[in-house]
């Protein structure tokens, strides 16, 4: 799907192949279905203090959450 956004999860344990199923330019939160079924949400977690994110420019951690119906 050319119009998918391409945004990776990386070595993330939940994650389908595209990272999100939205389109290209989506506002909010990415999504994505995992190998049950369910969908998920996630962002980046630009405010997180833990050592690899204060040191590590550009790879930061990731909130995720079941999205509610």
């Amino acid at each position: 799907m050319v119009d998918q956004c391409g945004v990776r999860l990386g070595e993330a344990s939940v994650h389908d192949e595209h990272g999100c199923r939205l389109k290209d330019g989506h506002q909010g939160a990415h999504e994505f279905t995992d190998d049950l079924g369910r969908l998920w949400c996630w962002e980046t977690d630009f405010e997180c203090q833990c050592e690899h994110c204060m040191k590590c420019e550009g790879d930061y951690c990731t909130t995720y959450w079941i999205k509610q119906a």
